[in-house]
């Protein structure tokens, strides 16, 4: 499955990275891996591969930001690589809100839209 036709990474190894793939499972939407700064501790979370951003084109992605704490930094980071705000989602703490117009599963759905939990 792919978002806007693009790979789907999950940005966050840590408890809100897993909370969101595990949402995904269950969704029976694939993506490809984790982004996480520790990928070389981690190596794979269940059968998916941790990757640091360096590791990863920056061509054909949607990167989703599922953590509880430094989304901004991490944001940040995702953007210095080069990578557009329309390939970055973000999920954190207290924020599930798109912050541009996207498609999803064939639907537009605009920015500033709440309630990602709806849109899976």
């Amino acid at each position: 499955m792919r978002a806007n036709g693009r790979r789907i990474y999950v940005y966050g190894a840590g408890v809100g990275g897993r909370v969101f793939a595990k949402v995904l499972n269950t969704a029976g939407i694939d993506y490809e891996g984790f982004i996480d700064t520790n990928a070389k501790k981690i190596d794979k979370i269940d059968k998916h591969k941790v990757f640091t951003l360096e590791e990863i084109p920056i061509e054909d992605i949607y990167i989703v930001v599922a953590l509880r704490e430094y989304e901004s930094e991490a944001i940040e980071s995702i953007r210095r690589k080069g990578i557009v705000d329309d390939s970055i989602y973000v999920i954190a703490a207290g924020i599930n809100t798109n912050k541009v117009d996207t498609v999803y599963r064939g639907c537009k759905v605009g920015r500033y839209t709440y309630g990602y939990e709806g849109l899976l």
